[in-house]
This record gives structure tokens, sequence and C-alpha cells, in this order.
């Protein structure tokens, strides 16, 4: 369902205000001027815990720019992301409109959207409607948003690499001498497990949760491409990122992932983990009340990302990557957004999208509100932030920390002064991560569809228990096989195999 309100005399005031601090004159209408007749509404849909209390006069204060940049107005519609998948599925299938969606190989499943034809192809749209974004990253980039020649998502311009890790308290790391730099591998983490169990008891080790928090292995931290997403980084299909012969494999089938499930059921046996998954929100609640230590997630490098592992779990956080910085296509498409075949306002959505990848104060509204409301400057000059004064970044009214998912985020202000200069060190970093042999390649999944669906319906049910630790590997790695197989994930496999063996061949042509 979509968001419909009527806004308060006290809401267009507030509008007002922020259409002033952003350089606008207030109007007449909602903080904007009068709507004129060919003006377009739109949605743009994606996940949030909940609608931020200061929605409505975010929307607004965008909508002020968006007026009178491009004679639109936005429609913000956050959805809870244990019910996002779900929600999309059911908009999709029913027909229902909607404009912009936010979708990932990971999250409303850009593949299966694409396959099912849920998202109209970009390329025209993009290039006429938004040039700046499109000329903003090299061609290789675009190339991991297209599926048969054809782009289906505006990439989110963030930090690519995905750099799996783990993260600990570090008030916990330094109370009882915890050195993450012996950190090297997924064994190496379960000493400090241990340890933290034994010195906390009142705390549990590692957090999980109903989404992905918890899952214990990851491709890129053994060599892979992943090409075909299942559920929760639970992949169907993938590549050795160095390896010249492009042997597609199922990374579930791999001695990495046996052992990494038995690691997980250890973990889960010795009281390391929760007994039960807990929804995703309540877990990151419960580990800012502090009944966690740690957690598996990305170690990134710049202040920034400490930053906001901070804003996230509540505590500052010890980082230790133990995976090597890859440059893959699933690095590249991990957020994008989308538009769906249902819209009846394509153009005007792109022309959105393009304010959010290049204009500031409209990045900066998606992302942390209205100044001097939900966020104030505490270095102007280099453009640091924080909440206003008596807030956090939990209580604040307006503070989604999901920069991520919006855009681009080299856009976005500092959020401590310590962070300065980190989104330099972000662009470097993408420089300099090894590329995968694979890169730029995607899967065009639609002959294979009915295998696929059957596929992650398996790993939901079999493969997402095995890598949080829930189930015995000796009985439950046996029907995740034997699933995957009566599911049809040999055909799947082959024809991934073929895909990407005319790409090689094409790409190898291409460069004589």
């Amino acid at each position: 369902m979509f968001w419909k309100r009527n806004v308060s005399q006290a809401l267009i005031t507030v509008t007002a205000i922020a259409a002033t601090a952003i350089g606008i004159a207030p109007q007449s209408v909602h903080g904007a001027r009068a709507a004129s007749p060919d003006q377009i509404t739109y949605t743009y849909t994606y996940f949030n815990p909940s609608a931020p209390r200061d929605q409505a006069a975010v929307q607004d204060a965008i909508n002020a720019i968006t007026i009178k940049a491009i004679n639109t107005r936005v429609t913000l519609n956050p959805i809870p992301f244990s019910s996002f998948d779900q929600k999309m599925k059911l908009t999709f299938a029913a027909g229902q409109p909607c404009d912009i969606v936010f979708t990932a190989p990971w999250s409303n499943n850009f593949y299966n959207l694409v396959t099912n034809g849920d998202l109209l192809p970009l390329g025209t749209l993009l290039q006429k409607y938004a040039p700046k974004t499109y000329a903003s990253m090299p061609a290789a980039a675009w190339n991991a948003a297209k599926v048969a020649g054809q782009i289906y998502g505006v990439i989110n311009q963030q930090l690519f690499p995905k750099t799996w890790g783990i993260l600990v308290r570090q008030d916990l790391a330094t109370k009882y001498h915890i050195n993450l730099s012996s950190v090297h591998k997924l064994d190496d983490i379960t000493p400090i497990l241990a340890k933290l169990k034994s010195v906390s008891p009142g705390i549990i080790p590692l957090s999980t949760d109903d989404a992905a928090a918890g899952v214990v292995y990851q491709p890129e931290t053994y060599g892979l491409d992943p090409l075909v997403g299942g559920s929760q980084n639970v992949y169907v299909a993938a590549v050795g990122a160095s390896d010249k012969t492009l042997k597609v494999v199922d990374p579930s089938e791999t001695p990495a992932f046996q052992h990494a499930i038995q690691v997980a059921w250890h973990w889960h046996q010795a009281g390391y983990t929760t007994k039960d998954l807990t929804p995703n929100q309540q877990a990151l609640a419960n580990f800012r009340a502090g009944k966690f230590a740690a957690a598996l997630d990305q170690a990134r490098p710049s202040a920034a990302e400490a930053a906001k592992n901070t804003a996230q779990y509540g505590y500052v956080m010890a980082a230790q990557s133990f995976t090597k910085a890859l440059l893959t296509t699933a690095a590249v498409n991990a957020t994008m957004s989308g538009i769906c075949r249902t819209s009846a306002h394509p153009a005007a959505a792109m022309k959105f999208l393009e304010l959010l990848n290049t204009n500031p104060q409209v990045y900066g509204l998606m992302t942390h509100g209205i100044q001097g409301k939900d966020y104030v400057y505490t270095d102007k000059a280099n453009d640091v932030i924080a909440p206003p004064s008596g807030q956090t970044t939990t209580t604040d009214g307006y503070w989604p920390n999901t920069d991520w998912m919006f855009g681009n985020q080299f856009l976005a202000p500092y959020t401590d002064k310590n962070q300065i200069g980190s989104w330099a060190i972000q662009k470097k970093a993408n420089l300099s991560a090894i590329p995968s042999i694979a890169l730029g390649f995607s899967v065009d999944t639609s002959k294979v569809k009915t295998q696929l669906a059957q596929v992650t319906a398996a790993i939901q049910q079999y493969g997402e228990p095995l890598v949080k630790g829930l189930v015995d590997p000796a009985t439950g790695y046996p029907k995740l096989v034997h699933a995957l197989k009566a599911a049809g994930e040999d055909q799947i496999l082959a024809n991934v195999q073929a895909q990407i063996k005319a790409w090689a061949a094409k790409n190898k042509a291409k460069n004589k």
C-alpha cells in the first residue's frame, strides 16, 4: 500500500523553513509552488525500519526542489525490511503501479525482477534524462547493471568491494585485550567468541537475526565472484574471480561452504549465537542495548565506514576484514534503483534519480533530513554534521543511516570530523580493488526462471538455517543438496555456464 497523507499547517511551516535553509523561497502549497496541470507525482519505494518521525517534512523539502527543478513531486514509501520482499512480490504480481524501487541481487531480487519483466530497460532513459549520472561511472560499471545487454538498474555509487570480516565492540575488545589483527579466516573468530562468552556471560557473543546478520559464508571471502543470488547472501552460481576457465559452480557445493556451516553449528551449540532468529530491527535494538558483543559484517576502509558501524550498532566497533577486496558484478550492483514496468512516469522518475545522484541538497535531505531540525553543522567548511543538541542518531527525527541505499554516497556529509577525506579513500579503494575476470558479466535467468524460483525456495528452507548454525550439517546439508538438485540447480548452472562462455568469446573477439 502506498503512503497518502494530509499535510497540516505545522508541516507547511516546517517545509517553508527547510526550503529557506536550502536557498529556495517558500511557496504557497505544501511548502512549494501550486501544482501546475502537468505536474507529475511518483513514488520511491525502499526498505527502512519505519517511516522516520520527520519523513513528511523531509518529503516536502525535497519536493520544494524537485518542483522548481523538474516540475515533479516524489512520494517516499519506506517499507520495513522484514516485509519488503513479500510486499514487492505482491505489488508486481498484482500489476499495481509503482515508480522507483530499490533492488539488488540480495533484496527485491534484481535478476528475478528482470526475468519476470517487472523492471523497465533504462539505457535510453539514463542517457536522455540522467546524463551526469551515466557519465559518473565507466562503462564497465554499467555492465554490472545489464541483463541481456540492457541496463535495468541505476547503480548507487559508493564503496564497491565487499570486504567481509568481524566487528567487535571496542569497549569489550579493550577491556578484555582482544586483538583482531590475528583474525585471517573464519576459524580465527572462534576463540574470540569463546573468550567473550566466558568473560561476559550476560552478553551473547555474536549477533544473528532473521535477515543477513550471522551468515557465516560469503563467496567473496573465498575468491568467488557470485553471479546468481538466491536468498540472504546464499548464492546459486559463482565463478572463481581469477579462474580463466570461468567454470561455474554452486558455492554451497564447495569445501569452504561445508566447513563454514560446521563452524556455524559449533558456534550455535556453544551458545555463541542466539537460540532463535530475532527480527532484524529487534536484533539491532538489542545490540544497541548491549545484548550482543560482535557481528559478522563488512570491515571496510575509512573513518566514514567506522562511523556508519557506530550508528548502526550503537557502539564504536573494532573491525577486521579477512576478505581480499574484489571488484565484482555483485559488488557494483549490490544496491540499485529500478523503475517499475507499471510506472506511468518513467521519464520523471529518471529525472528525480539524476537529482538524487548529482544534487547534494536532494541527497542530503534524503539521507539526513532538514538542516537545523534533523542535523546541524559542526564544521560546515568540511561538510561535517551531527544530530541537533539533545538528540542522538537513534532518537533523531530523521537519521535512517542508509546512505548506501540512495544515489551517490560520495555526496554525503561526514558525521564525524575524523571522517574528513573518507570519500577520497573509498574512491581509491574502488580503483585498487582486484577486478574479477567476470566483471561486467550478468546473467539472464529468463530461460530458467522456474528453476530459479524453486532453488530460491530450497535455499530459504534448507540453506539459510545452515549458514546461521541452526541445523546440524550432518542432517541438514544432505537435505539442502537434494532439494537444490530436485529444484533444477543443474539446469541453472548449465545455462549460466553457456552464457558466460558466450560472453567471454564475444569479449575476446572484441579485444583482438
